[in-house]
Formats: C-alpha cells, structure tokens, sequence
C-alpha cells in the first residue's frame, strides 16, 4: 500500500513522567476514508440546514458505516468519533 506521508505525534502522559513521540503512517487508504467522512460531515450539515430529513438520515448511516470500517482497520479519524458504536 502506498505511504503519503510520516506523521508525528506525542503521548500525552502524567505530570512528572516522559513524553513519548511515536510515529505512524497515512495510508491511501486511510486519507481516502478520511476525504469520504469530511465530504460526508459536509453533506450532513447542508442537509440539516436545508432540512432534508431524509438525506440527513443517509449521512448518519454513511458516517456510521465509515466509523465500522475505520474501526476495522484500526483508524483513528476525527471527524468519526461522534459516529462510532459506544
């Protein structure tokens, strides 16, 4: 699977204690998911504020299915974590 990019990030951790910095890699896959949920997030909104109750419902299922399958493959994304099973 091609890589797009190396990112860092550090651990947050107790006061007093070691911050840890690990890195992790972006997938194709895991920045096509993640396009899809933010041009899901964005057709939600429009729906909501258009009032298209039926499309709205739509979205909620998309994000919902999206969030599983990030679940699936270990992805953390952040605009799916209001649609992830509790």
């Amino acid at each position: 699977m091609p890589v797009l990019g190396v990112f860092a990030f550090r651990v947050l951790a107790p006061a007093g204690t070691e911050t840890l910095e690990k890195r992790c890699t972006m997938t194709e896959f895991h920045a096509e998911m993640r396009d899809r949920a933010a041009t899901a997030v964005r057709s939600l909104r429009q729906a909501q504020d258009n009032g298209d109750d039926y499309l709205v419902e739509v979205r909620e299922a998309e994000l919902e299915n999206l969030a599983r399958l990030a679940s699936d493959h270990g992805l953390r994304i952040p605009e799916l974590q209001a649609y992830t099973a509790a």
